[in-house]
């Protein structure tokens, strides 16, 4: 929430604020991490299968929504009672996700 919070104090050329909209997935798992690129450009990245579906996650997440994956629900569940279960058919993932808006 704390990056929503300073998404939306982002100020456009008018002074408008809410300019950048984020919205947000998460998951939970072992993932690989690791530099790429070449000598004159690296990244310091994450990948494999939890990576991948929370980058999907964040992909169906709407302006300012917090998306998760079921098992990061299961721990936080007590602070967000009222949290919309959806099913998602994700890319690159064969079963479907059962998630949950946080907000």
């Amino acid at each position: 929430t704390q990056i929503q919070l300073a998404a939306s104090r982002i100020k456009g050329p008018a002074g408008e604020e809410g300019l950048l909209k984020a919205g947000a997935g998460i998951a939970t798992g072992y993932a690989y991490t690791g530099k790429l690129g070449s000598n004159s450009c690296r990244d310091y990245t994450a990948f494999g299968n939890v990576a991948n579906i929370a980058s999907r996650l964040q992909g169906h997440a709407e302006p300012g929504e917090i998306i998760v994956h079921h098992e990061v629900y299961d721990r936080v569940k007590s602070g967000f009672p009222h949290a919309r279960e959806i099913v998602l058919q994700l890319k690159g993932i064969k079963e479907p996700v059962r998630a949950y808006s946080l907000t």
